[in-house]
């Protein structure tokens, strides 16, 4: 049915956002827990909708109407207009004048927000986690979006525990580690103050096969060292304590034992060491960290069989008073998902510190433990301290949300860590203490529990290995409040249905808006009255567009529309569920068509599915005159040319005139032309006979969009110029100019004469003008010289002039008196 399609296309998105306000950050847990108000966030900003596979106007009743689409309201108006949907959008049933409007808001309620702990203040009980409860009413398939802030607290406090396999092949790493306790105190101290240690060691199951059941062997499994002990399930050495001395006590003397197989009971004693928190001494506000070192694999679940164990492990604490595992023999190892979920209801960070050769065996572990991680132990333990100071620096750098959410519970995380761009991650690292990380987390109720007593459920969310919890009380909106109020046998039900939220809900046999009719009143030959509504008897009651009144349907135009109209025997056609064109309007528009019961009636001059397509080929003539459309080169489709791709070449342009990568045929064509229009070229008169696509020779070319124009040169050097095109049947049809362009014949003496001449005119002229320049140098010269000449005033002897003769006295020469 065409009508449906509207119904699948019509979606409706509202995008809003709950962002959850914080209360005064002065106020203490204590405080919340007593006197704080509730805050309602009402949903304008972080509700995001997500439309339902059907539209609002399809659902009948009040509860499918609000589980179905978030976008949808109901009208519980009890004298609501007939001609319009119940359930429709909030605005267009205001637009309707719905006066008792159903809409089922989203909200959050904040119930504790104490702000996160200062890093510069030391507090006993430090808040690193914000908010700690909320509660979220919530309709189905509606997206909830709320902030979870996280800051690491400075000098938080960290319980260590040191699970160790003191199995005989471990004697060297028990030794490092009494050695090194010291070190290892002194070093976590620097990074907390408030840090403590405790101690325990495992071996396995004291029964065959896993160690010698002999006497013998019970008293002393290794007979060749005197210091070994009988071998024992787990126990506790030293619970948590600030005593470094008592720790490097307790791991010095404990004895070293031995079994039978490779494999080790270590998942035994990480279970007592986990759920035994009196016993251990755990505290509720630390960090909690298990160190498991060893060299071999691990027994689990299953196992125990092979020794006649078959009692499952009841995740209980089993220690005596000396801190011995008393149920070893009686109940199996516990499972693989029995240890993570232990570990996450404790906030426990596992670490396995194992050699290289089981590395991969427990990195593969870890995966599948929450907070779990693996690290390499040298042979000697030697490394033990650097990497637990490596392991905890790890953790405490990072954080990792977790959850515990229901089925049917949609939950994504993202945040920018301390980036700026947003990502879908629920891990932050390198961070530092005094670092906030808010991640925005977006909640969807998929789908609503067909169980009532399911529909208010509590889950939590939490940074793994750390006792901080967010709890969020969830109550989903999958029923209307108006379903309380139903009146059963109702009088405007005509005494036999049940009033409900506007509407009377017909028992079987009834039918019709007030349940006025009974279907075995109403024999139509095909069966009942009801089936007289419904299209060859079967499908939904007027097509879901009507009222089935006492066997005939009364459409419902679900429009403000006037235009619009609803019609048909069972409703099932209309005038605005056709398809939509290319300009987005029914049927193309008013002018090129319209719909009638799904289809679309074209007007004269359009056709086509939405009558979108020209009913012509005119606009497909490159030439009014001519018959050949597209060029020839393609073909007319609602009046466009659509070219063809051929061998030759791609063909474009409004025509298909165009084909850039084609071959040009002016080559090919030249000697025809040359032969045939001009009686000269390479071709001989037999070959020229075969030239019969040269059609004419004309005094003008009158070129088309689609001529190709050629020219070329003879071998007098005359230029002819021929333009060629397509028939229909793709012949091809040349056109030549019969006047070709010649060049004007040149008198080449009379040039080299003229040229010749020419040369030595300009030498002649070069002459003439050296010769000048010369003669205006000396004239100048010369009138230099008769000026300084006049200027020269004579003595009466000459200046330079020098006698011939000249005298000198002896200056020592004395006369003769």
């Amino acid at each position: 049915m065409r009508w449906r399609q509207l119904f699948l296309l019509l979606f409706l998105s509202v995008t809003t956002t709950v962002t959850p306000q914080s209360l005064s950050s002065q106020q203490q847990e204590q405080q919340q827990q007593q006197g704080a108000k509730r805050k309602i966030v009402k949903p304008t900003k972080g509700l995001k909708s997500l439309s339902s596979v059907k539209t609002c106007t399809a659902w009948k009743n009040c509860k499918e109407c609000i589980t179905a689409n978030p976008d949808c309201s109901w009208c519980s108006q009890e004298n609501f207009a007939p001609m319009y949907y119940r359930c429709d959008s909030a605005a267009k049933l205001r637009q309707h004048n719905c006066t008792n409007l159903i809409e089922s808001v989203s909200t959050i309620h904040l119930h504790k927000d104490i702000s996160l702990s200062h890093p510069k203040d030391h507090v006993a009980n430090p808040v690193q986690l914000k908010p700690q409860k909320l509660l979220l009413r919530i309709r189905p398939n509606q997206q909830v979006q709320f902030n979870v802030s996280f800051r690491q607290a400075p000098n938080y406090p960290v319980d260590l525990y040191f699970l160790m396999d003191v199995t005989i092949s471990m004697e060297d790493d028990k030794q490092t580690l009494a050695s090194l306790g010291g070190h290892l105190v002194q070093d976590m101290r620097q990074i907390t103050s408030d840090f403590r240690l405790g101690f325990g060691s495992f071996v396995d199951k004291v029964v065959m096969p896993y160690v010698d059941m002999t006497p013998e062997k019970l008293k002393n499994p290794c007979p060749d060292r005197k210091e070994c002990v009988p071998p024992y399930g787990f126990k506790n050495h030293l619970s948590l304590s600030n005593d470094t001395y008592q720790f490097t006590n307790e791991v010095s003397t404990a004895k070293i034992s031995a079994n039978l197989d490779d494999a080790e009971g270590g998942f035994d004693a990480l279970m007592q060491v986990i759920v035994c928190k009196d016993k251990i001494r755990w505290s509720d506000r630390s960090r909690k960290i298990v160190v498991f070192a060893t060299d071999s694999n691990f027994h689990y679940a299953g196992d125990g069989k092979l020794g006649g164990i078959v009692k499952p492990n009841d995740e209980k604490c089993h220690l005596d008073a000396n801190g011995e595992y008393t149920e070893s023999k009686s109940q199996d190892y516990p499972s693989l998902s029995q240890i993570n979920r232990v570990i996450m209801e404790q906030k426990i960070n596992l670490i396995f510190a194992v050699p290289q050769e089981v590395r991969k065996t427990y990195e593969n572990l870890s995966g599948w433990i929450e907070g779990a991680s693996t690290s390499v132990l040298e042979k000697d333990s030697s490394n033990i301290v650097e990497l637990i100071k490596t392991q905890y620096q790890k953790i405490r750098s990072e954080v990792i949300l977790a959850d515990d959410a229901p089925p049917g519970i949609s939950l994504k995380y993202f945040t920018k860590c301390l980036g700026d761009k947003l990502t879908e991650s629920k891990r932050c690292e390198g961070l530092d203490i005094g670092d906030t990380v808010i991640f925005e987390a977006q909640l969807m109720l998929e789908k609503c529990p067909l169980e009532k007593s399911h529909r208010n459920r509590t889950f939590h969310i939490y940074p793994i290995g750390l006792n901080e919890v967010l709890e969020v009380q969830l109550e989903m909106l999958c029923d209307c409040d108006c379903a309380d109020e139903q009146e059963p046998n109702s009088s405007r039900c005509d005494g036999v249905g049940n009033y409900q939220c506007g509407i009377c809900d017909c028992p079987e046999g009834w039918f019709g808006r007030h349940c006025e009719c009974n279907s075995k009143d109403y024999e139509l030959g095909r069966g009942d009255s009801v089936e007289g509504c419904r299209a060859e008897g079967v499908g939904p009651l007027c097509s879901d567009r009507g009222d089935c009144v006492c066997g005939q349907c009364e459409c419902v135009t679900p429009s403000i529309n006037p235009n619009h109209l609803v019609y048909g025997t069972y409703c099932e056609c209309d005038n605005f569920s056709c398809d939509r064109g290319e300009n987005k309007e029914i049927c193309g528009g008013e002018k090129r068509g319209e719909c009638k019961c799904g289809n679309c009636t074209c007007h004269k001059g359009w056709k086509g599915p939405t009558c979108d397509c020209l009913d012509t080929i005119e606009t497909c003539r490159p030439l009014k005159n001519t018959e050949v459309l597209c060029s020839g080169h393609g073909t007319c489709v609602c009046g466009v040319c659509q070219c063809a791709h051929t061998s030759e070449g791609h063909y474009g342009g409004p025509y298909c005139e165009e084909c850039p990568s084609c071959k040009e045929k002016c080559s090919e064509f030249r000697a025809c032309v040359e032969c045939k229009a001009f009686g000269q070229g390479q071709y001989s008169q037999e070959e020229c006979k075969n030239c019969t696509f040269v059609s004419d020779v004309v005094d003008v070319l009158n070129e088309s969009p689609t001529d190709r124009k050629c020219i070329f040169t003879d071998q007098n050097g005359c230029s002819f110029t021929f333009t060629y095109n397509f028939d229909s049947n793709r012949k091809p049809i040349v056109i030549v100019l019969k006047q070709k362009d010649c060049p004007e014949v040149v008198d080449a003496l009379a040039i080299g004469i003229i040229i010749a001449g020419g040369i030595v005119l300009i030498g002649l002229v070069i002459l003439l003008v050296v010769r000048f320049c010369f003669y205006v140098q000396d004239k100048r010269a010369y009138a230099r010289f008769m000026e300084d000449t006049k200027k020269a005033v004579w003595a009466d002897e000459n200046p330079i002039y020098r006698q011939a003769k000249i005298n000198y006295q002896n200056p020592i020469y004395k006369k003769e008196s």
